[in-house]
């Protein structure tokens, strides 16, 4: 039996590959048309493969040379265009500080319109201090003390309208102006304010001793007593009294150099510095809408 069971084995071989399997055989046939499809793809890949050898696609210096020259081109314009946006965004800011310069020149010549005419006001008062000093010793006591009074008035500042200057100096503005005239005279107009300043800070101290100094001399006390209370100058007169603590004529004589020194260098003040520095606003302000074209 064994023996049959080989034989029916042997008769009916089994068939060993699947009939599900995912392996399956390729024709002959279709081998050689795929292979065929291959070699049509590595031709056409070779055929579109640049070729070095061939003349037409070799770059000569020229060639280099030109995309070189292309390509700075384009950096170069736009920097260019780049810096001329920034020389015009500069040119307008620096129109806009002359045109506030300008503006505050003008407040200046008006302070200092008012600033002189009190100056020559309160000097011509004074003056007149001089005239009647001589009359202390004669009863003139009414007239002199009137006078003085036009000490104690003090003196009007100069107020300067320096904002555009300042913001200039801070803000290193002075580089956007490129008219270096017009700069050299901003700068030597700043000068003469700031000397006027220093003068007048000056007169200022000059003021506080005098007031002292004439404290000291003059016996306030009495009048006011004289005067009931009331420091009437008319009483003062009707009663001819002393207005000297001590009648030491040193020290009267003293007030009166301390009063003409406070005068004269108020003169000064108003001739070399005040009247001088209206005329240089005013030069300045011509100059500066002759040169930026300002209407």
């Amino acid at each position: 039996m064994a023996e049959n069971t080989e034989e029916e084995h042997l008769d009916s071989p089994t068939n060993t590959q699947s009939d599900n399997s995912s392996y399956e055989i390729i024709p002959t046939s279709d081998t050689k048309a795929i292979n065929l499809n291959q070699e049509t793809e590595n031709m056409e890949v070779h055929h579109h493969a640049h070729n070095p050898a061939e003349p037409h696609h070799k770059k000569n210096w020229k060639s280099y040379f030109w995309e070189f020259f292309m390509l700075f081109l384009a950096v170069f314009c736009g920097s260019m265009a780049e810096l001329q946006v920034e020389h015009y965004v500069e040119h307008k800011r620096e129109h806009q500080y002359i045109v506030a310069l300008v503006k505050d020149l003008k407040t200046d010549t008006a302070n200092l319109s008012v600033v002189i005419k009190e100056y020559k006001g309160l000097l011509k008062l004074r003056d007149s201090v001089f005239y009647s000093f001589d009359s202390i010793d004669r009863g003139g006591n009414k007239t002199f003390m009137r006078h003085l009074e036009y000490f104690y008035i003090g003196f009007p500042d100069f107020i300067n309208a320096d904002a555009t200057i300042q913001q200039l100096k801070n803000a290193g503005g002075f580089r956007l102006l490129r008219n270096k005239s017009a700069v050299d005279s901003i700068i030597g107009y700043t000068a003469d304010v700031n000397k006027a300043f220093i003068n007048t800070n000056l007169l200022a101290t000059m003021l506080n001793d005098l007031n002292s100094f004439t404290s000291s001399i003059i016996n306030y006390s009495t009048i006011v007593k004289a005067t009931t209370m009331s420091y009437d100058l008319d009483k003062l007169q009707e009663q001819n009294l002393s207005l000297f603590i001590s009648q030491d004529k040193a020290e009267k004589y003293k007030l009166y150099g301390k009063l003409l020194f406070f005068t004269q260098v108020m003169k000064s003040i108003l001739e070399t510095n005040f009247i001088p520095l209206k005329q240089h606003a005013i030069n300045l302000i011509s100059f500066l809408q002759k040169e930026y074209h300002l209407n």
